[in-house]
């Protein structure tokens, strides 16, 4: 019998600062301190924390390494030349081709403009584009070279074509100011810059200069309340300085409001956040919601556990010791946060266990945004849990606590919780002792002198337009942020070539011409299919090493899910 809680509320301890940071903490999956810039949050709140875990406790009771992927030529940025098939289109010639026939997740039922402006029909997202999460299948017909792009439309005119991009620029002064110094997520307006000015130095897009319009959003205010700060750069976008698609990498400003106002607006969200994603929120937002950075945990799970049980992880471990003792019961929790999102990715990796021979999963819901999660630690202790798995970030949070009681099980890891930057950098050593899982973006899973080296020519690509522009990373995260970025508008990019136009059919259609052929600079492939807009198909073994007090990747063989 599976186990779950739901924390009923979040605790209130810790202050505008301690809400901000756990907030600001999901943006960029790290926290990088001195050891007198940390608080004590366990002494600090133990009294409150205690009475929330009481009341909390009183009321809750074959994975296949994908095929060998199809090659594909790249001139420039662009796995797909978007200048090539601009050239191609306007000589006649084709640059996408056949009919491409939607499956489940598909377009039905919306009468679109060939630029995506209002049209008739009777999808929720009819007045504005294809239809969000139709589930009957249509043909999309044609090539690129047959279809005319209208002189203008809702993002681009006869010269330009405008994309969207997010930026968080105070993050760096935000998060000194609140005691975690060193953090460099980045100069993302001048590596997108870099990236658009390939663009155009390569032809740009059917004739038209790619320009970026940028929107900055200030931490704490986003992170207190992120969703009036969505809406702003929803009607920004859709309104006041209309784009094509917009590239999101602030982590903190990814929601509902977000996604759900510009798929209603017919404008694609190429995300670049690193918050947990299912598929009923990835499918019910199809086609404007491309992940960039977070898998399908539907996909992700079967594979993850079969690794774990390749890995040794389902030995016996004695939680109050942190280490192996085979005359321990194993007993598997299930960590995610108390959203619709999280209940969702709770009941896939509990189904996961299950099916692997793990019945009986203890599941714990925490109250975000920033609250504490104590009351975790209490509820899983107190029910034997002797191995964790935790779908996001939270995880270094709840082992910085764990320490505290003298709790320390083994953890199923993977990339959503950014092993490198967070664990390893932030968290106990003893609490990470034991770790493995599947990592698949070196960026976020090992550090410099453990990666395994470009994950495509797209890393290269990326890292040397940003270096032949004079933008200068200094910390990992920026790398992150940059091939994040990078990735985007490469892809809206490319999309758009292989669509034959802007609208956000064209880009759809595009991205299922591309699919696996899309090289990424952050993960090691792709998985974009007509069914499945999320990039990242693919991971490693990852383990922590206690040797060297780092994770590092325990094989050059990428697992398929």
């Amino acid at each position: 019998m599976t186990m779950v809680c739901a924390q009923s509320g979040p605790a209130k301890g810790g202050g505008v600062g301690g809400v901000a940071v756990r907030r600001i903490v999901r943006i960029v999956g790290t926290w990088s301190r001195s050891d007198s810039s940390m608080p004590d949050r366990a002494t600090a709140t133990m009294g409150a924390l205690a009475l929330a875990a009481a009341v909390t406790l009183a009321g809750c009771g074959t994975t296949v390494p994908r095929s060998e992927r199809e090659a594909a030529q790249s001139t420039g940025l662009g796995a797909t030349s978007a200048s090539t098939a601009a050239t191609a289109a306007t000589a006649g010639g084709s640059a996408a081709s056949g009919v491409q026939t939607l499956g489940a997740t598909g377009l039905a039922g919306a009468a679109v403009a060939t630029d995506g402006t209002p049209g008739a029909g009777n999808s929720p997202a009819a007045t504005s584009g294809p239809a969000i999460g139709a589930t009957t299948g249509s043909s999309l017909s044609g090539t690129a070279s047959s279809r005319e792009i209208p002189p203008t439309g809702r993002g681009w005119d006869t010269k330009h074509v405008y994309i969207g991009v997010t930026t968080e620029q105070d993050f760096e002064a935000t998060a000194s100011s609140l005691g975690y110094g060193g953090i460099d997520p980045g100069d993302t307006s001048a590596q997108a810059t870099a990236f658009a000015d390939d663009i155009n130095r390569h032809g740009g897009l059917f004739g038209r200069t790619v320009v970026l319009s940028f929107i900055d959003v200030p931490s704490i205010s986003t992170a207190e309340n992120p969703d009036p700060e969505a809406q702003a750069v929803c009607t920004e976008f859709t309104q006041d300085r209309p784009v094509i698609a917009v590239v999101n990498i602030v982590t903190i400003l990814d929601g509902t409001t977000l996604r759900s106002c510009l798929a209603q607006a017919g404008v694609p969200l190429f995300n670049g956040s690193d918050a947990a994603m299912d598929n009923q929120a990835a499918q019910s937002l199809s086609p404007y919601l491309y992940s960039l950075v977070a898998p399908s945990w539907n996909l992700l799970a079967p594979a993850l556990i079969l690794s774990l049980k390749a890995q040794g992880y389902f030995g016996g471990w004695n939680s109050a010791l942190g280490r192996p003792d085979p005359t321990k019961p194993v007993k598997v929790g299930v960590l995610t946060d108390d959203t619709s999102v999280g209940g969702q990715v709770s009941a896939i990796i509990t189904k996961a266990l299950t099916a692997a021979g793990y019945p009986g999963a203890v599941a714990f819901q925490y109250a975000p945004p920033g609250s504490d999660i104590f009351p975790a630690i209490l509820y899983f202790a107190g029910h034997g849990v002797t191995h964790i798995i935790s779908d996001d970030i939270e995880l270094s949070a709840f082992q910085l606590d764990a320490q505290t009681q003298d709790y320390v099980p083994r953890y199923g890891i993977t990339t959503y919780n950014d092993p490198y930057a967070n664990l390893q950098k932030v968290a106990p050593a003893a609490q990470n002792t034991g770790d493995v899982g599947i990592g698949w973006a070196p960026t976020y899973d090992v550090s410099a002198s453990n990666d395994p080296g470009p994950v495509s020519s797209a890393e290269t690509s990326c890292a040397a337009l940003e270096t032949a522009a004079g933008v200068q990373n200094s910390d990992r995260l920026a790398d992150a942020f940059g091939y994040v970025v990078c990735d985007g508008i490469r892809l809206v990019a490319d999309a758009a070539g292989s669509g034959g136009g802007f609208s956000p059919l064209d880009l759809y259609r595009g991205s299922v011409e591309i699919g696996a052929g899309f090289h990424s600079a952050f993960t090691f492939s792709s998985g974009l299919s007509a069914t499945n807009l999320t990039v990242p198909d693919a991971g490693r073994p990852l383990a922590y090493v206690a040797s060297c007090s780092c994770f590092r990747y325990g094989s050059h063989t990428s697992i398929g899910w």
